[in-house]
């Protein structure tokens, strides 16, 4: 978990993965989820997908963005269901960067301050693990609450989802987001 003091101080944040690899928020991407969160008490729950890059043999994973709610989604307080649009933005991600830059996993919002999984967040995320067109080994779901945000590692073999832990502040360079091979 993450707390709202952590998410205002850093360029990008990074979280230990199960491998013993790292998923890297930047910046941008960030900023872009926390644009949606749900402070008023009749703000929608906003939702899309995380558009990134694997490296190290899939050990390093890197969020360079996100789709954000569209106008065909739809929303209530507590509830989406994410309009077709979002997969039309991933395609257009993907083939702009001849295949480097895929779908990587979903975010959404929570109105509460620490976001936790509901039964249904749970339901989908299994769904996603299962979905045969997916072409990646693991998925993430990020829940952007009101105050904190938090993230978990889906593994689409073993249909397992775990909780990650923050780690220290990062801001890749060109070096390092350059550096080793970046798989689909």
């Amino acid at each position: 978990m993450l707390s709202g003091d952590q998410l205002n101080a850093y360029e990008a944040l990074s979280f230990l993965r199960r491998n013993g690899g790292t998923l890297t928020l930047r910046i941008e991407a960030l900023e872009q989820m926390r644009r949606h969160r749900q402070l008023g008490a009749r703000d929608r729950e906003a939702c899309g997908v995380l558009l990134g890059r694997f490296f190290d043999e899939s050990q390093r994973v890197i969020v360079e963005a996100v789709t954000e709610p569209q106008p065909a989604d739809q929303r209530t307080r507590t509830r989406f269901v994410r309009s077709n649009m979002h997969q039309a933005l991933v395609e257009q991600v993907f083939e702009a960067s001849a295949g480097a830059c895929v779908y990587t996993g979903e975010w959404h919002t929570h109105p509460e301050p620490t976001p936790w999984p509901s039964s249904r967040d749970r339901v989908a995320w299994f769904e996603k693990l299962m979905d045969s067109r997916i072409i990646v080994d693991t998925l993430f779901f990020i829940i952007v609450g009101t105050r904190d945000l938090a993230v978990w590692e889906g593994d689409t073999a073993t249909r397992t989802i775990q909780q990650l832990t923050y780690v220290t502040p990062h801001e890749p360079t060109d070096e390092t987001v350059n550096e080793g091979t970046s798989h689909a």
